[in-house]
C-alpha cells in the first residue's frame, strides 16, 4: 500500500487490500513480537471485520473456502455480519487527528456503507421473491459492485494520452466514430467515383441529401451510366436509383 499516492493511484480503490485478513495477520504478529503497542488490537479487530464485511459485497460462484466469500444466500453467519456492521456503522465516531473535533457528519462512507448493506437485503428478498425456486437462489454480490467498471476506466485513464477524467462525452464520440464513419466514408467515396463519370446537377442534388449507405450506391459504382441494363456484373439496380 502507497503512501504517497500519485495522480491515477488515488483513482484506485484500495479499501480491500488494507483491510484484508493478510494485512491484519501481518499486525498481529508484529503485536506478538512486542513491535506494535496493545492498542493495535483494536485497529486489527476492526480490519478483520471489514475484511468479511467486503468479502460478502464480493462474493462470487467459484468455491471459495471463506465462508464470507461464498455466493449470498441470507444465511444466519452472513445477516449476524451485517447486523454488526449496520450497528458499527450507526455508532462509530471518527475525530481528526489535527484538532480533535468530530468529524464523523463529513464522512461520506458511513452512509455509504449503510445504503449499501440494506439495499442489498432488500434486493435479496425482491430477487428471492421472483424466483421460481426460493430455496436454491444464490446472489453473487460481486455482480453488484462497480470494481470492473474501476477496471475499464483506469485502462482508458492510463493508455489514452493519460485522461484522467474520460467524459461520458468522449465515450459517445469514440462509440459514433466506430459506427458511423465507414458507412460514410464509404458512401463518400462511391458517389465521388460516381461523380467522376457523371455529374449532372440532379445527382449531385441527390447525392448531398443522402446520407445512408444503401444498394444504389454499389451498383452506381459498378456499372456504366451509358449502360441502361438492370443488372450488371451480377448486380441488380435497385427500384429507387437515380438514373
Amino acid at each position: 500500500m502507497p503512501i504517497n499516492l500519485g495522480p491515477f493511484e488515488k483513482m484506485s480503490v484500495f479499501g480491500s487490500p488494507v483491510f484484508s485478513l493478510s494485512v491484519a495477520a501481518g499486525m498481529n504478529t508484529h503485536l506478538e513480537l512486542g513491535k506494535l503497542p496493545l492498542e493495535t488490537k483494536c485497529t486489527i479487530n476492526f480490519i478483520n471485520i471489514m475484511d468479511k464485511l467486503f468479502e460478502i459485497f464480493n462474493s462470487c460462484k467459484v468455491p471459495n473456502r471463506k465462508s464470507y466469500r461464498r455466493p449470498f444466500k441470507n444465511i444466519s453467519i452472513q445477516i449476524e455480519h451485517l447486523s454488526i456492521m449496520l450497528s458499527f456503522f450507526k455508532k462509530i465516531k471518527v475525530i481528526s487527528k489535527v484538532n480533535g473535533t468530530d468529524v464523523t457528519s463529513r464522512m461520506n462512507f458511513i452512509n455509504g456503507w449503510l445504503i449499501s448493506i440494506n439495499g442489498m437485503l432488500k434486493l435479496w428478498v425482491l430477487l428471492n421473491e421472483s424466483t421460481r425456486h426460493p430455496s436454491d437462489y444464490v446472489l453473487f454480490t460481486n455482480r453488484l459492485n462497480q470494481e470492473c467498471l474501476e477496471n475499464i476506466f483506469g485502462m482508458f485513464r492510463n493508455k489514452n494520452g493519460n485522461n484522467r477524467n474520460p467524459t461520458p462525452v468522449q465515450f459517445c464520440f469514440i462509440s459514433i466514430l466506430k459506427k458511423s464513419v465507414p458507412p460514410m466514408l464509404c458512401c463518400q467515396n462511391l458517389h465521388k467515383e460516381c461523380l467522376s463519370q457523371h455529374s449532372c446537377d440532379l445527382c449531385i442534388e441527390y447525392g448531398r441529401s443522402q446520407t445512408n449507405l444503401d444498394q444504389a450506391f454499389l451498383l452506381c459504382y459498378f456499372k456504366a451510366y451509358t449502360n441502361t441494363a438492370q443488372c450488371t456484373d451480377n448486380l441488380r439496380q435497385s427500384s429507387n436509383a437515380r438514373k
